[in-house]
């Protein structure tokens, strides 16, 4: 491939806007208003640029067929001679919001604009190449309309994206991450081993689960059939005292190791439990996202009880009967009662 047809600049195929953006506009929710609202200027700016620099082309790259490949297709060009600073604008926050989609919602939507772009084609079918192949809408845009090449580039999408939602309008399939449900990657075969040890023997510790009996009326409006209510089967339950994060901090005991959290719940270092066998180093220390990943997709019937559920039936009349007493200290109480006195004896006068 000559220089000549090799891309340049910040448009090449590599750059993808969604990666560029997509940790920075996570993180957003956690900040400040006044934070949230500088990063989504910043990002905004930056993407304006980034469209820019696109319709300064004077051609497409093939992204899709041979990637690095210069097209005949002058859609940029034409769209950088027609369109205004308010369209641009107008691409940018289109772009802002594609990439704020978690992947499954960008998948559908690149699944949408495929499947209009060939509805587009079947109309056009029969006319000029450049009418059959620019079908897509400019993003931000109802009129302006591009190739599928210069979608890619505005989206970030490059040859194996484009053809997995491609299979996926075929198939009818819904978009689903590949890891949903399922552990990361980056966990090997010990840390697996590690955990499974760990949360079968955690299965001891489990509570007698508590059933809810109840009478079913049948056809011939006997009550005499029993049956469980609300009842899962298989449910194991540790006690309410448990919590993910604990037995995180035990599961790394086991290990040898001791580690520290600062207020916010993040990790802050690791140190080595003294006169204990390290079975692991620090950096094989699985973390505690995946230990969280691997608890829902590999044990997911074993669950912590729910505090409100740890009480005997007396106990529950009782804490129904006198939830709200906690909010008020002994003073307030006995006015209330007092009050209540009052009201009492007016009504046995009156009486």
């Amino acid at each position: 491939m000559s220089q000549e047809n090799t891309p340049d600049g910040p448009f090449t195929p590599t750059v993808e806007p969604t990666r560029l953006f997509r940790s920075p506009v996570v993180k957003l929710s956690s900040k400040k208003a006044h934070e949230l609202e500088e990063m989504q200027e910043c990002n905004l700016e930056k993407l304006v640029e980034y469209v820019r620099a696109a319709i300064e082309k004077p051609f497409c790259f093939d992204l899709i067929n041979k990637p690095g490949r210069r097209t005949t297709c002058t859609c940029l060009q034409d769209l950088g001679e027609q369109i205004d600073d308010e369209e641009v604008e107008a691409c940018a926050k289109s772009l802002f919001l594609f990439c704020k989609l978690d992947y499954a919602e960008r998948k559908r939507m690149v699944k949408e604009w495929i499947r209009s772009g060939l509805a587009a084609q079947l109309m056009f079918q029969g006319m000029q190449r450049e009418t059959t192949t620019r079908v897509f809408l400019l993003p931000g845009s109802t009129t302006r309309l591009i190739c599928r090449n210069a979608l890619c580039q505005f989206i970030g999408y490059g040859q194996k994206s484009w053809k997995g939602v491609v299979k996926l309008v075929k198939s009818g399939e819904d978009p689903v991450h590949g890891l949903k449900n399922k552990v990361g990657n980056k966990l090997n075969s010990k840390s697996m081993d590690l955990f499974h040890v760990f949360f079968t023997s955690m299965k001891e510790h489990a509570l007698p689960r508590a059933t809810k009996i109840v009478r079913t009326e049948m056809v011939d409006g006997v009550n005499t059939l029993v049956e469980l209510r609300e009842e899962e089967k298989d449910i194991v339950e540790l006690p309410s005292s448990m919590t993910k994060r604990g037995l995180y901090n035990r599961f790394i005991a086991n290990q040898g190791w001791k580690i520290k959290w600062d207020n916010k719940g993040r990790l802050l270092k690791k140190t080595e439990i003294p006169d204990t066998e390290q079975k692991v180093t620090a950096s094989q220390l699985p973390s505690w996202s995946s230990f969280r990943r691997f608890w829902k997709s590999e044990y997911p019937k074993l669950v912590i009880q729910r505090p409100s559920a740890d009480i005997c039936d007396q106990c529950y009349v009782f804490a129904n009967k006198h939830k709200y007493c906690e909010h008020y200290s002994p003073s307030e109480l006995n006015r209330n009662n007092k009050k209540k006195g009052k009201h009492q004896e007016e009504e046995e006068d009156r009486i």
